[in-house]
């Protein structure tokens, strides 16, 4: 009985482990799931900062992020700008 005892609460601690890890596997998969990375070389025109598509055309850095990735842009000013203008 001693043993049937032990066996049944390792099953439950078992139980547990794997319910706490299938909760985390769900939370990593979530967070997978809202990542997107640019990878690879963009080309950026040096002087007026624009991207380059596959199709050739050139685009705002913020237009360019917008269709490629699922990140939300925030326009704001540096300080170096806003003592400029």
């Amino acid at each position: 009985m001693l043993k049937f005892k032990k066996l049944i609460k390792r099953h439950i601690e078992l139980f547990h482990v794997n319910q706490q890890s299938g909760d985390e596997n769900k939370r990593l998969s979530d967070d997978f799931s809202e990542i997107k990375v640019l990878r690879g070389i963009l080309p950026l025109c040096s002087f007026c900062k624009k991207i380059r598509d596959n199709e050739g055309y050139w685009e705002q850095v913020d237009v360019y992020i917008n269709k490629h990735s699922e990140a939300d842009i925030s326009h704001s000013l540096c300080p170096t700008w806003v003592k400029k203008h």
